[in-house]
């Protein structure tokens, strides 16, 4: 769920990613990560990509990384 503050609501895209072994679901950081494709650092309240292992197809369990959204979109 995302509460929006502003009165212009952040845009969280509501689609996910799966590519190989790995989900891509769409959060808002609640820290500093350091994007583990490009190495920049995704701020607190950026919109980005949780990482997540996929376990027997269905399962996920997260993997600890926000990625940027231009970073997992640009390799599917």
């Amino acid at each position: 769920m995302v509460l929006a503050t502003q009165s212009k609501p952040i845009e969280l895209s509501p689609r996910r990613y799966r590519k190989g072994n790995y989900m891509f679901c769409p959060v808002k950081a609640d820290h500093n990560y350091k994007c583990p494709v490009c190495g920049c650092l995704v701020q607190p309240r950026e919109v980005g990509f949780m990482r997540y292992r996929i376990i027997r197809d269905l399962v996920t369990e997260p993997i600890g990384d926000v990625l940027h959204a231009c970073c997992v979109e640009a390799g599917k």
